[in-house]
């Protein structure tokens, strides 16, 4: 939206209960700390009173105000305009307060989501939006709740007559502003796992919010999407007031407990498999010991076994996987994640299989993941776990080709997509076969990494279908 604006709805919830509208300008910094980059306004009700929280972008601590409302009756109607450079807040229909606009929402843009308590309830039982007349304004609703009709000569289609799950590590930004994205995630894939973290579903000591997740959750259920959830205990999704904070080992181990175990509870028996750590192993070049990092300083190795038994706890029914990259074959990194496994086993902690990650690159690519593991090798690891009983799942798969691929450089990478999802398929362990994103225009080597020349995925810039699409598609169909 351009100029001036006004957004009201009626909702119902307990006078207790922290109950917000959130209005946000500019989404975080993908992969960032929840706060980087993003500008969002909160506003709702808790104890009689209009609470406001905004968050500009530049500070991980929002500023909050409250606003004396007077007599509060259920259902109330709450509203926000933004009226030149103020903000001025509405319950009841009469104006409780004003602030001045710190450009929330100057990228012309707003996304509308709402928060609530854990284990409350928060009805909407209407919700508008106004602009002055003459005002440049476009207003759409976002359908990513809708069911996408599913081809049948997608490879999710074809996967699923064989009792296949294939996969794929989402994006937040393109899910939320990419029709096509989400389009293509629903034609494509019937399992989905949402690259949301700790930091960004607790941005604050005493803040949660599910915004996020319960949007990919949604998206997926009503797509018939099997769910594997983010990683749990992960030092790279942190956030940051707890690994800045000056907290005692007592404190850190309850923090990682009580998030485990809300989201857990959150979405027991809707999310069907959980990853409660990733990545614990060095990636250091011959070093195979635990990797040195914030939890295994503060809690010490323990906090592996703590967060299985957590996840287990909270969901006995959900899968529990350990996550890591660069131990798809064989050697000492792979050596190195049997051992923590099977270590886990021998100790009684609930697991039930391992994700490799299968970040690859040809020859001619940049330095960043591993070359194409040999298939024996692959096979044979997939085997020791199968030996274990434990199950595989290839969870990231991309290939990287380098600059201005060839041909025969697209055909190289489709060999390599279509070679790994030959021995999943093969092995009697390994039900799943993912990779990281849809397409090359949100790939995380682009927007994290920041490698634009590569393209790892099946799918090119616009969306249409690479020879590595192509590949995986005849391998599902047996061809």
């Amino acid at each position: 939206m351009q100029g001036d604006f006004g957004v009201s709805a009626t909702i119902e919830v307990a006078t207790e209960t922290l109950a917000s509208l959130s209005l946000v300008g500019t989404l975080p910094q993908p992969q960032a700390e929840f706060w980087r980059g993003l500008k969002r306004l909160d506003f709702g009700l808790q104890f009689g009173k209009v609470e406001v929280v905004l968050w500009t972008g530049d500070s991980p601590t929002p500023v909050g105000h409250a606003f004396a409302a007077g007599q509060i009756d259920q259902p109330v109607q709450l509203g926000v305009r933004k009226v030149g450079d103020q903000l001025i807040f509405l319950a009841a229909g009469q104006e409780v307060g004003q602030l001045p606009d710190p450009g929330l929402f100057a990228s012309g843009e707003v996304f509308l989501g709402v928060n609530v308590a854990p284990g409350n309830q928060l009805t909407i039982h209407s919700l508008s939006v106004e602009t002055p007349d003459g005002a440049a304004t476009n207003v759409n609703v976002m359908p990513v709740l809708a069911r996408v009709d599913t081809p049948a000569d997608s490879l999710r289609s074809i996967a699923q007559q064989r009792g296949f799950r294939i996969g794929s590590f989402t994006d937040l930004l393109p899910f939320l502003e990419d029709p096509r994205y989400r389009q293509t995630l629903a034609h494509e894939f019937n399992e989905v796992t949402p690259v949301i973290w700790w930091n960004s579903i607790r941005p604050t000591p005493d803040r949660w919010d599910f915004c996020y997740p319960d949007a990919f959750v949604a998206f997926a259920e009503a797509n018939d999407m099997e769910i594997r959830s983010p990683s749990l205990a992960y030092d790279a999704a942190l956030p940051g007031w707890l690994a800045e904070g000056n907290y005692s080992r007592d404190e850190l181990i309850a923090a990682l407990s009580d998030y485990i175990h809300t989201i857990v509870e959150r979405y027991r028996g809707r999310v069907a498999t959980w990853e409660p750590v990733n990545e614990a192993i060095s990636y250091k070049p011959g070093d195979y010991t635990l990797r040195d990092q914030f939890l295994l300083q503060k809690i010490g190795p323990e906090y592996i076994d703590m967060a299985f038994r957590w996840a287990h706890e909270a969901d006995p029914q959900a899968r529990l996987i350990y996550n890591d990259f660069g131990g798809e074959g064989l050697g000492g990194k792979s050596d190195a994640i049997y051992a923590l496994v099977k270590g886990l086993q021998q100790r009684g902690v609930p697991i039930d299989g391992v994700g490799l990650q299968m970040h690859v690159r040809l020859p001619e690519a940049s330095l960043y993941g591993v070359a194409v593991p040999p298939i024996t090798d692959v096979a044979a690891n997939m085997q020791r776990y199968a030996d274990l009983g434990l199950l595989v799942y290839i969870t990231e798969m991309d290939v990287l080709v380098g600059r201005n691929a060839t041909q025969a450089q697209l055909e190289a990478q489709a060999r390599a997509y279509a070679d790994m999802l030959r021995v999943c398929l093969a092995a009697s362990n390994c039900p799943v076969f993912s990779v990281w994103g849809v397409t090359d225009r949100y790939s995380w080597i682009r927007t994290i990494l920041g490698f634009t020349w590569e393209q790892p995925l099946p799918f090119d810039q616009e969306f249409q279908p690479k020879p590595a699409y192509n590949a995986l598609r005849d391998v599902l169909a047996g061809r």
